[in-house]
């Protein structure tokens, strides 16, 4: 008998998080909306707001913004739309890029392994294995970016008791939609778009992962003396593969963000998928067929029992599921093998 326990202990830095896409998706075309309407003289009677935004522009965070999407401003040279009431800019271009949010993904876990024959024709082996995974970091330049009082995005649209500044009552939606003030369309359309309630899971585990999983072979050869030797070079085995209940999403809350009322994930109420058992079996052909080639036959049932059947990845914070996967289901498989 052979038991093996192992301790691991890893560090992924700069782990793509998903669920920031959306909200920066939404956020690199503000800049170019809010240029766009204020040239058509949708913001004219807001020019202190069109000052705001533009002066944002220019200082470190808004660098910081047109270095990120790449951003391009063409001036505004048209001598009957002045400045002050049309903005500096005629048009505003860039590029969404591969700009994406990144945490810290730290796993650790434990592994179990035995091994035992109870007889020289039967054998018998058995993993067993734990793991957490959790994000931290979380995208702190990102955070940054949209919070910080001081020049962070949300500091342009909103004041610190909720209320739109004079840049935040600008329109700012895409061209041809139904208008907004532009920090109506930043809270519904990036904050609550995934970037404050993925901020909310920092800390928490990642989705997905079973916390338990166990698997359990054994194979049995038939002696040549059995039944005769009847049943000489037959042999049969099993596996058992049991997963524990996977993290598939939280329930919601409200929080207050700068004054704003946003739904996040409660990740103190987590939804939970099923847990899963699944079988195999085989049997098995062995002999020789000269002094130097073998050959082996053997027949393979994976996932004994499973048909067509759906499996939930994530849910909303209803419980409502939003992504499913495919079971893998019962396949046969006929393998002949050559040994010399």
């Amino acid at each position: 008998m052979d038991l093996r326990i192992a301790r691991y202990e890893t560090l992924a830095d700069h782990a793509v998080v998903n669920g920031f896409v959306a909200g920066i998706n939404q956020l690199a075309m503000v800049v170019g909306q809010v240029v766009t309407h204020n040239i058509l003289g949708d913001n004219t009677d807001n020019p202190a707001g069109i000052a705001a935004f533009e002066a944002w522009l220019d200082s470190p965070y808004g660098r910081t913004y047109r270095n990120a999407f790449a951003v391009q401003l063409t001036p505004n040279a048209d001598p009957v739309r002045p400045a002050a009431q049309f903005g500096r800019y005629s048009d505003a271009t860039g590029d969404r890029g591969q700009i994406s949010g990144v945490s810290t993904l730290r796993s650790t876990g434990y592994e179990f392994e035995l091994a035992f024959n109870p007889t020289r024709h039967w054998r018998l082996s058995a993993n067993a294995a734990t793991a957490e995974a959790e994000r931290t970091h979380l995208a702190p330049e990102l955070y940054d970016f949209l919070f910080n009082p001081n020049g962070g995005f949300l500091s342009l649209v909103q004041s610190a008791n909720g209320a739109p500044t004079p840049a935040g009552q600008l329109i700012g939606t895409p061209i041809g939609g139904t208008t907004m003030p532009l920090q109506a369309f930043v809270a519904g359309n990036v904050l609550n778009l995934g970037i404050v309630t993925t901020f909310a899971q920092a800390g928490t585990r990642t989705d997905e992962l079973r916390k338990w999983s166990f698997r359990a072979v054994t194979n049995y050869t038939f002696p040549g003396e059995a039944f005769g030797g009847r049943l000489k070079g037959f042999g049969f085995g099993g596996a058992l593969r049991w997963s524990d209940a996977p993290l598939i999403g939280y329930a919601g809350k409200l929080t207050t963000a700068g004054g704003t009322a946003l739904a996040i994930s409660d990740v103190a109420r987590p939804y939970y998928g099923a847990s899963e058992t699944i079988a195999d079996a085989w049997l098995s052909y062995t002999r020789a067929l000269s002094r130097r080639i073998g050959w082996k036959l053997q027949l393979n049932v994976r996932n004994l029992g499973v048909g067509n059947e759906l499996r939930p990845l994530a849910v909303w914070p209803d419980g409502t599921v939003v992504q499913w996967t495919i079971k893998e289901p019962q396949r046969w498989t006929l393998t002949n093998t050559l040994t010399f």
